[in-house]
């Protein structure tokens, strides 16, 4: 499975679809396009035409109109007055933004999580990395589904329906991942068990403290980047 057909997958996880299953044809359009978008076919900044993507498609503009305003929900897409629709470009900066973003609702989530943390629960985030653990050559795009499901799982977890829809409507943590891993398995694996150890030990304050330094870090590593541009 490639990066692309991992955050795709993801984000089905994330989208409310109530609305498209009352009208298949829609999601079949809202499906397609984002495979389009995720393959290169649609390139970030390419001005989208109704009549051309509707005759690729095989559909009327009531359904791609539609899906086209699902994407946008998803920041996907975005509408430029007076312009029409384009394929959003994620830069540097907005990933920063998402991450700063996904900061605060994951280290709310945490501290939330931990009190009431379960052994169910706590076994079902551990196992996501079980496969990883003493691997000295680890499967990036295997590791980027485990990092991708242990930080959604977190905050589904918490059972808090206003974090849920927070993350659900931006779609903040799979905004994040749209890159690739910011950092190697090898530096943000022992991260990862030090908030498993937290929650596992039911302490908010270190849970949170950890999932912030862990995120914290990815946000360094990006303003990095901007540095060596500017250069």
């Amino acid at each position: 499975m490639s990066k692309k057909d991992i955050i795709l997958n993801y984000e089905f996880k994330l989208i409310n679809l109530t609305h498209l299953k009352k009208d298949i044809l829609v999601h079949k359009v809202y499906t397609d396009l984002k495979k389009m978008i995720s393959n290169g076919e649609l390139k970030p900044g390419e001005k989208l035409y109704q009549e051309r993507i509707a005759k690729i498609l095989g559909v009327s503009r009531t359904p791609l109109v539609k899906a086209f305003q699902i994407l946008e929900q998803e920041m996907i897409l975005e509408s430029i007055p007076r312009r029409g629709m384009y394929v959003k470009t994620l830069d540097i900066f907005d990933l920063i933004n998402a991450f700063e973003c996904r900061q605060g609702i994951e280290t709310t989530a945490v501290r939330i999580l931990a009190p009431k943390m379960t052994r169910k629960d706590f076994e079902e985030l551990k196992s996501f990395f079980v496969p990883f653990l003493n691997s000295k050559n680890i499967n990036h795009e295997l590791y980027l589904k485990a990092d991708l499901d242990f930080h959604y799982h977190i905050i589904q977890l918490t059972g808090n329906n206003y974090l849920i829809r927070m993350n659900t409507i931006a779609h903040v943590v799979n905004q994040t991942y749209r890159q690739g891993l910011i950092r190697p398995p090898e530096e943000t694996m022992c991260e990862h068990l030090m908030i498993l150890s937290a929650l596992e030990t039911k302490d908010a304050g270190l849970a949170e403290e950890y999932m912030r330094n862990h995120i914290r870090k990815s946000i360094e590593k990006l303003k990095q980047r901007i540095t060596v541009i500017q250069s």
